[in-house]
């Protein structure tokens, strides 16, 4: 990981500097002399500094120069503007802000690819950074006096909602940091016992009479396909509790959990254990290998490092994602965060409110 570049200025003097792309024309001593530059500005400007999603920019700032910026002068984002006055756009992305703001779909004017960027064209790459700098800078001093006059549902003041979003950026771009901890024996342990279980209920589900009459016509049944279950439920199982009827009078046929709940027979019960396995395999053990599609959610050093999103929900509750620590199974299936593992001389600790909703609507009501 690297920084390749970064731009800085107001909305009319914007300037983009380059720092580790590899078409960048510094001598190792002068990058070191602009990066010095670069990270003295960080940390000593009074000004506000703008960021648009300032948790992303911040954990690469932090990482590579020191957490101590994420306590440096004054951080302002954008995206957390957006977030609070038009959550209802449907996406928090620039492009759609300034779309919607400005009437300019931002990214159709830089035509870089984003997952490459250390390989495009370095002009290219900083017209792409300064654009974004220009807009992001553009956007909050729009935005700004709305926010200042933006009172919620309940009276509570925009500015208070986005300083309080602004305060969680430092702990969440910390726990994002520090990550999990994995232990590798017990990953490929769970690995090899999903991956045999599917292969013996593959074994089970081709064998059976009626998918081998379904395979001599239309060729190898594809089981994660809906639409070819839902065609051997009706042609070949033949079992009318396949087959629904929508609101208008039509008919229509599932392939759905509750439908094959209903069906006694063979190929449902091991295709419902099947889809049951594999959305273990797919979601808890699968990510964190390396495969032809995507590389694996661990980092080169061993650990997870999920993205806690603040400005998503609706409700401005955490989400997470690559992975979602905070939707791992803790009932059913509980074992599979078995293979998350205390850092050295640390404990896992469970932490839950109790009766939370019920204090929730106790507050709210002056109960």
């Amino acid at each position: 990981a690297k920084i390749l570049s970064i731009s800085i200025g107001p909305e009319h003097n914007v300037i983009s500097i380059p720092l580790h792309h590899s078409q960048s024309p510094w001598s190792e001593a002068q990058l070191k002399a602009v990066e010095d530059v670069v990270i003295d500005f960080l940390y000593n400007t009074r000004c506000r500094k703008i960021c648009y999603n300032t948790a992303f920019e911040l954990e690469w700032f932090s990482y590579f120069y020191g957490n101590e910026i994420l306590a440096a002068g004054q951080w302002e984002d954008a995206m957390a503007q957006s977030y609070i006055l038009y959550n209802r756009l449907g996406s928090n992305s620039l492009d759609a802000n300034t779309l919607y703001r400005f009437g300019l779909p931002l990214k159709s004017f830089t035509q870089v690819d984003i997952k490459n960027l250390d390989n495009e064209a370095l002009e290219n790459v900083l017209l792409y950074n300064g654009g974004d700098s220009k807009f992001t800078h553009k956007l909050f001093y729009v935005q700004d006096p709305e926010l200042k006059a933006f009172i919620s549902e309940r009276s509570i003041s925009g500015l208070e909602v986005y300083d309080e979003q602004l305060a969680r950026i430092p702990t969440l771009v910390l726990a994002q940091q520090k990550g999990v901890a994995m232990d590798r024996n017990v990953l490929n342990q769970y690995s090899e016992q999903l991956t045999s279980q599917i292969k013996e209920l593959e074994t089970v589900i081709y064998g059976i009479k009626e998918v081998k009459n379904y395979e001599s016509i239309h060729g190898t049944l594809d089981l994660k396909s809906p639409t070819q279950i839902k065609i051997l439920l009706k042609d070949f199982i033949k079992d009318p509790a396949c087959k629904l009827q929508n609101r208008d009078g039509s008919v229509k046929f599932s392939s759905a959990k509750e439908v094959l709940e209903k069906i006694d027979h063979v190929f449902t019960t091991n295709l419902m254990q099947y889809r049951r396995i594999t959305k273990l395999y797919d979601t808890y053990v699968k990510p964190m290998y390396d495969s032809e599609d995507r590389v694996s959610l661990i980092y080169p050093d061993g650990l997870i490092h999920t993205s806690f999103n603040a400005l998503l929900t609706s409700t401005r509750r955490l989400s997470g994602s690559s992975p979602n620590l905070m939707n791992w199974p803790k009932h059913n299936d509980v074992w599979l965060r078995k293979y998350f593992i205390p850092k050295p001389d640390c404990k896992f600790v469970s932490v839950d409110y109790g009766q939370i909703e019920a204090r929730v609507i106790a507050l709210l009501s002056n109960d």
